[in-house]
């Protein structure tokens, strides 16, 4: 108290409006009833930056000097306002069996930058593995596609670095109006480099390849279509397979808003239905369904799940 600040500037004089905008902001979200999901950290970063008012000379969306400009908290607010603004969550869980050694990274050299499941910081040799999934938007055709990006704080795999740092780091490696692809790096270590001399050894971060992966991106949309009437179903209109080719059983994964009555099939892509389970309700939150498809031939099928008041749909592949 009593102190008057003039002529001074610093990234610190902004933090009580940063952290006030992100307070309007999840309080706005967790408290509507329109939206499919509350929002991440990531998203409330990414939503400010986005719709900062640009201050620098070039116009360009980032600068060096400037950031992304000021932080225009009516704006942030305005462009998240729903059912017309949406900031979606797409969470897909991967089968680790499906990851590829990396070409050329078999022996690779790479330095663990900080300690981690009993491996010390230094430098090791080993193999990398990459892990892929692809998103399928299911978004109306009056929506336009504002922005896509990770969240790793709902994902478990690293990047591809020769310095691993031993945190959530995805990246979206493609991205069409249609779907996202991204990717993440799993490591095992073989060889433990300390000077003229190696230790050997056999351990994996940030896991071996017996388990699953959990990848999760973030959808920001403009539908001026949408109206209050919708409630979705389905957690932000995502459904994920996996895995995906497939070969005798793939499982559908999504989240429910509700405890929901549900029709899924399956049809070739001549509309003919090949496989369909039985209606039923299935409960609020994750769900995991099986589906057997060792009966089907090679070939993509359409897989489509009808709620009461949308449908969704997922390309799938059968190969062997």
């Amino acid at each position: 108290m009593g102190y008057t600040y003039t002529g001074t500037t610093g990234t610190s004089f902004s933090a009580a409006h940063a952290s006030g905008t992100a307070a309007l902001m999840i309080s706005y979200i967790s408290n509507n009833s329109l939206a499919p999901n509350s929002l991440s950290h990531e998203d409330v970063e990414q939503l400010i930056e986005k719709n900062a008012k640009i201050i620098n000379s070039s116009n360009a969306t980032y600068s060096s000097v400037s950031g992304y400009g000021k932080i225009d908290a009516g704006n942030t607010i305005k462009k998240i306002l729903l059912p017309k603004y949406q900031v979606k969550h797409c969470n897909a869980t991967v089968s680790n069996s499906t990851a590829v050694l990396t070409g050329g990274n078999i022996g690779a050299a790479f330095n663990l930058t900080f300690p981690a499941k009993g491996l010390s910081l230094g430098s090791y040799t080993g193999d990398i593995y990459k892990v892929t999934t692809t998103f399928s938007l299911n978004l109306p055709s009056t929506a336009t596609v504002l922005g896509v990006w990770v969240r790793n704080s709902a994902s478990d795999l690293y990047a591809h670095s020769g310095f691993v740092f031993p945190f959530s780091d995805i990246a979206i490696t493609a991205q069409s109006s249609s779907s996202v692809t991204v990717e993440g790096y799993i490591y095992n270590f073989k060889q433990y480099i300390n000077g003229a001399s190696s230790t050997s050894l056999n351990e994996w971060l940030p896991f071996d390849l017996s388990g699953n992966s959990a990848f999760g991106i973030t959808v920001y949309i403009y539908d001026p279509a949408a109206t209050a009437i919708s409630n979705p179903v389905i957690e932000s209109k995502c459904l994920h397979a996996y895995p995906n080719p497939a070969n005798n059983q793939i499982t559908l994964v999504m989240g429910l808003m509700r405890n929901s009555m549900l029709n899924i099939s399956l049809s070739d892509m001549q509309g003919k239905l090949v496989y369909e389970l039985p209606k039923k309700v299935y409960n609020e939150g994750h769900n995991e369904i099986p589906l057997p498809v060792g009966n089907l031939p090679e070939g993509i099928y359409l897989c489509k799940v009808i709620s009461e008041n949308e449908t969704i749909t997922q390309k799938i592949i059968i190969a062997r």
